[in-house]
């Protein structure tokens, strides 16, 4: 992937309310930031947490390079819900996080990360070909939740340096040099 492609991705997040009309640096200036100041959850409950984890594990698995939960997009998040949502985004995300972990309960499993992983993607098909996504609703957290889930994982450190190859301290810069004869 290249760098403009990501950025093209990442200002697709952008339909997040929190994220709305920034541009595709600032996301990308605020998510590299937000990485480095993740610490204890602090909005998701244990069980939230586990659900989250496993939806981001779904949307981009464990390869030969790391998964969504190996690069902290619980975390992230959980930050970003914490610090840049408003209440009502907040209320309306975890709401539909509760519509998603009841659907997993309707088909065997006490929440999303309890169920099969047969099951899962079932249920992650179902929710992502959805065409109509009132807020609260399992459709439009899905959706959040895929948006957040790439915007954590690829401003993460982990994955800028060890999949992107993106250089985090550019080459040498000569900034006084003389300038050749024209």
């Amino acid at each position: 992937m290249q760098r403009r492609d990501l950025l093209r991705t990442l200002g697709a997040v952008a339909t997040i309310p929190a994220l709305a009309g920034l541009s595709t640096e600032r996301l990308w200036a605020l998510g590299v930031a937000a990485h480095g100041r993740q610490g204890a959850l602090r909005t998701f409950s244990a069980d939230q947490a586990r659900s989250v984890g496993a939806i981001a594990d779904l949307i981009l698995p464990r390869t030969d390079i790391p998964g969504a939960t190996d690069t902290g997009v619980v975390e992230f998040v959980d930050l970003l819900l914490t610090e840049w949502y408003s209440p009502t985004d907040r209320d309306n995300l975890l709401y539909g996080l509760g519509y998603i972990d009841g659907e997993a309960s309707a088909r065997g499993g006490a929440t999303f990360a309890d169920l099969a992983p047969e099951a899962q993607a079932a249920l992650a098909t179902e929710l992502d070909g959805a065409t109509e996504r009132p807020d609260p609703s399992a459709a439009a957290t899905w959706r959040t939740l895929k948006g957040l889930t790439i915007y954590g994982y690829f401003t993460s450190k982990p994955v800028m340096q060890d999949v992107l190859k993106y250089k985090i301290w550019p080459g040498r810069f000569d900034g006084c040099i003389p300038l050749g004869a024209s």
